[in-house]
Order: C-alpha cells, then sequence, then structure tokens
C-alpha cells in the first residue's frame, strides 16, 4: 500500500492523500466511498480494501481526507463547497494529477459537481454515487428531505456515546458481524469528532449546487442503491433529469457504503464507463487463489483424544474458519477431511485470512498447516478444477504444523508486499510436471 502524504492548501491546512493503484484511468475520489472515516480506516476491513484493489486494477486513483476527516487538519467551521473544492485542487496538485474522473459519493457529489461546473479543464468526468445536489426541500425542490425529518435526523445521529451505530443504515449488508461493528465504531470516533461531525450535518441543511448542474456538458454516470435509507434516491433521480446526458443505473442494495453486499455490481458499471469493458468475463476460467488448510496429525490427535473430545475441538475449528473466510473475503469450496479449500480475489487476502486461521487455531491446541497458490482455473457447478488446484494441494503436503507455505508464484506476485517469504527448496510435487519452488510465509 503506498503511503499517506500531504497536500498544502493555500491557506496552510494540511490534506492527507494517497495514490494507489495502476489502471489507465485517472481518478480523484470524493466521500470516502461512503462514509466519514479516515484513508487509515480501508486496510482494516476486508470488504473495503478488496474494493480499493479491484478498482486500482484499472484505475490510478487518489484519495484525501477532506478537511475536518481523519488525518487532515480539522474544521474551524462549517465546510463550504468552495473550500472543499479548493482543497480537493491542492490534492491533485500536489499529486500531479489532471484532469480526472471524479467519483464521488454522498457529500463528495457537491463538490465534484461545482468543480466540474468552475474548473473544467480539471475534469473530465463524473461518476455521482448515492448523491445529490440538495438534501434539504425547497419551494422548487419538492424531492428534499422534509425539514422537520431532516433536523430529527441530526438530532439522533450528533455523537451521544452511540457512536457507530449508523453502520445499520449506511451499510446493513455487514452490519451482523461483530467485528465489523467493532471495526465501525472505532473508526467513526477516529474519522469525525463531534465538532466536526455538526459542521458536516450543517454542510448538509445548506449545501446546494443546483445552479451548476445545468452548465455540465461532461459524461456523468449517476449509481443509485435503490434502497438507499441515508441518501433517498430521488435525490439522485433529480440529478439523472437535470444532467444532460447522464446515465441512471440503479443498484439492488440498501448499502450506501460502495465497498458493502454490492460492491461487484458498482465496480462493474464503474469500470465499464471508464474503461468501455468489464473485468468479469463470461467464461469459466478464472484467476484465483486457492487456500488448502489441514490439521496436521488429526488421526493420532482424534485417537489420544477420544472421539467426544475431538468432535468438540472439530465444532471450534470449523467456527474459526468460517469466521476468518468471512472476514477476509474467502469463498468456501468444499470440506476435505479436517480441512477446507477456498478461494480468494487476491492472494494478499489469501494468505492474511491463512494466518489469522492458524494462529486462533493454535489458541485451541490445535495445530494448523496452509498452502496457498494463485493460477487461472475452472469453475463448475461450485466446484474448482484444474492444474492449479492440483498444485495448490500437492503443496499442503509439504507444509508441517504451523506451517503456511505458498509457492514462488504467490511470492513473486506479492514482490515488494510487507509478507516475507523464505525459501524452502525446490520439490516435485506429485502429478504435477516440473519441479517447484515453495516458500514459507514469515508469521
Amino acid at each position: 500500500m503506498s503511503r499517506v502524504e500531504y497536500a498544502p492548501a493555500p491557506d496552510g491546512a494540511h490534506l492527507a492523500y494517497r495514490v494507489s493503484g495502476s489502471g489507465p484511468a485517472v481518478v480523484l475520489e470524493i466521500g470516502a466511498f461512503g462514509t466519514v472515516f479516515s484513508l487509515e480506516a480501508t486496510s482494516d476491513e476486508p470488504r473495503w480494501q478488496r474494493f480499493e484493489d479491484a478498482l486500482g486494477r484499472f484505475c490510478r486513483f487518489v484519495r484525501f481526507d477532506a478537511r475536518g476527516i481523519g488525518l487532515s487538519d480539522q474544521l474551524l467551521g462549517p465546510p463550504t463547497v468552495e473550500q472543499w473544492a479548493t482543497d480537493a485542487l491542492s490534492v491533485l496538485d500536489a499529486a500531479r494529477m489532471s484532469p480526472v474522473t471524479i467519483v464521488a459519493t454522498g457529500y463528495g457529489a457537491p463538490v465534484a459537481l461545482f468543480l466540474a461546473a468552475h474548473y473544467p479543464e480539471r475534469v473530465s468526468a463524473l461518476v455521482l454515487a448515492n448523491s445529490f445536489a440538495r438534501v434539504v426541500e425547497d419551494t422548487d425542490y419538492s424531492v428534499g428531505v422534509l425539514r422537520a425529518r431532516f433536523d430529527a435526523q441530526v438530532a439522533a445521529t450528533i455523537p451521544t456515546g452511540d457512536i457507530g451505530a449508523d453502520i445499520d443504515v449506511l451499510a446493513p449488508s455487514a452490519a451482523t458481524d461483530e467485528e465489523t461493528r467493532r471495526w465501525w465504531s472505532r473508526e467513526s470516533r477516529r474519522g469525525l469528532n463531534p465538532s466536526s461531525a455538526a459542521a458536516m450535518w450543517e454542510f448538509f441543511r445548506t449545501v446546494d449546487v443546483r445552479h451548476d448542474v445545468a452548465t455540465l456538458s461532461i459524461p456523468v454516470l449517476i449509481v443509485r442503491t435503490v434502497r438507499n435509507r441515508f441518501v433517498p434516491p430521488a435525490l439522485g433521480g433529480w440529478l439523472a433529469d437535470h444532467l444532460p446526458g447522464a446515465t441512471l443505473v440503479d443498484i439492488d442494495s440498501a448499502d450506501h457504503v460502495l465497498w458493502g453486499g454490492a460492491s461487484d455490481g458498482v465496480l462493474g458499471e464503474i469500470e465499464e464507463f471508464l474503461t468501455g469493458q468489464r473485468r468479469h468475463s463470461v467464461g469459466r476460467s478464472t484467476l484465483l487463489t486457492m487456500l488448502f488448510t489441514d490439521i496436521a496429525g488429526s488421526t493420532a490427535r482424534n485417537a489420544a483424544d477420544g472421539d467426544v473430545a475431538w468432535l468438540d475441538q472439530l465444532g471450534s475449528h470449523d467456527q474459526v474458519i468460517t469466521q476468518e473466510l468471512h472476514r477476509y473475503g474467502g469463498t468456501l469450496v468444499k470440506t476435505i477431511g479436517d480441512g477446507v479449500l477456498a478461494t480468494f480475489v487476491a492472494p494478499s487476502h489469501a494468505l492474511h485470512c491463512a494466518r489469522a486461521m492458524i494462529n486462533r487455531v493454535a489458541l485451541l491446541g490445535i495445530p494448523l498447516r496452509a498452502a496457498v497458490h494463485t493460477a487461472e482455473i475452472e469453475q463448475r457447478n461450485g466446484d474448482v478444477l484444474g492444474l492449479g488446484v492440483t498444485i495448490a494441494a500437492r503443496t499442503l503436503e509439504h507444509a508441517k504444523a504451523g506451517d503456511l507455505l505458498t509457492t514462488s508464484t504467490v511470492a513473486e506476485l506479492l514482490l515488494g508486499s510487507a509478507f516475507r517469504f523464505d525459501p524452502r527448496g525446490t520439490y516435485t510435487l506429485k502429478g504435477v510436471p516440473g519441479e517447484w519452488q515453495l516458500c514459507a510465509v514469515a508469521p
């Protein structure tokens, strides 16, 4: 992951930003993909990190903490569209990126619309997700939120000790995961203090860039999650009706955050808008990372502990495996004896998951071993087939208790990452042509 840097604003404020990805499109993200969390929150939430990793495959993008949020300097009063737009331009100047497509969610949308209208040379296109030009009702804006309802929402959500409870509204698909709820509560406090939260709500109350909308003549994609309870879909509908030539796409989801349960659909729409094609092909052959696990010496342990005790331990083992697969976005393909075969979209997620499994079941007194390999495989009737699956399975055969082994393929894919790969030697894998270099991932 690239490091956080700071861009100087004209008034001397410091704005934290990070550049990620290596794809051909150039993107500025505004709105923290639907949250008010810091840049540093992403890596601790696997769903969000997977979303950004996938985005980075087809674009180079810069994210920044808006003034008053996370690592950037604090607000001295309610922010204005002009102030946040100036801050965004300062970040683009520091990152040497222009022109860009702006991907904006929620409060980022008015800033994006202002920038496109007043600095057309810096903005080539817009992606507006769960967005608005104005929030509160007006005499000529009947789709707006009723003032009484808005005031009630503000009173209920300004921090009063229950910080983070808004996950049920902003990310309901993730709200049942206790680990995610703890993360959400923690990052809510880190992202926005009570004074900044009050200032943000004042921004929502007063923002109005409707006069800028009619002046735009650039490509615009509007994405709405149609069961969104935070930003009414009608606000995005107003934008679609008033932005000439805008494309409106509805996603069947209740999540306001873009990395929630409908993230694949959202990513597909953004990728097609930016590049003209989608990453996922209609074929069955897919590049995936496979994780095999196994309990070392399980037969001997069963004999020593007896069936009843052993079954209790297996139940605890299975619970850990299920929890970590869910946390790191793994897909369980099948159980094999007292182990599992799971797939991941990225090798880093598989390694993090495997290490967490090994460490957690060790606390239960169960010695786990794991192996990871990345290859193009065939998917059929819920199973995975191909030589790559065999390679991963054969790699596991050379692992000892507590080991996390990978092929050199995985080590090469993650060259330069924080993982450390220690060579274990060259092996002939049964049924696999050639010789294979295996590596152990350091704890």
